[in-house]
């Protein structure tokens, strides 16, 4: 939050400055906060095991986390993918859409976050069995 605020701050201050309303950005020179980044958690190969073992007992979940798994794609990436975005023949998997968080009641779908994430993963083949099973 003080780091969005600063920038803010120091955004207006420039545009004041190049309008001449004031003299310099008193904002030039000061330490940016850093992001504070909580540590991410990663399953160890036995905690990895013992969650895809539990999870197979549901079928459309373990497809889901296991593609998930295998391809790397971030939340949003895998919740906006269509049968349509699988292609099967040549074991890719096309990243064209993300779905949002929920802001006053609807669900937003759209283009992935940058350019770079529309792309095409080359899939491992038990993967491309799963998901052609499952289609």
């Amino acid at each position: 939050m003080v780091r969005k605020i600063h920038m803010l701050l120091h955004e207006s201050l420039e545009t004041a400055l190049k309008q001449r309303l004031i003299v310099n950005n008193p904002t030039n020179g000061t330490t940016i906060p850093k992001n504070n980044y909580t540590a991410k958690q990663i399953l160890n190969d036995e905690q990895l095991d013992r969650f895809m073992e539990i999870i197979k007992s549901y079928e459309r979940w373990y497809d889901f986390f296991y593609t998930e798994l295998t391809t790397g794609l971030r939340r949003g990436e895998i919740c906006g993918l269509r049968w349509e975005d699988f292609d099967e023949q040549n074991g890719k998997l096309k990243v064209r859409r993300s779905v949002g968080r929920i802001k006053n009641g609807i669900l937003p779908i759209g283009e992935t976050k940058t350019e770079t994430g529309m792309r095409e993963i080359l899939l491992p083949p038990s993967t491309v069995e799963l998901l052609a099973k499952r289609k």
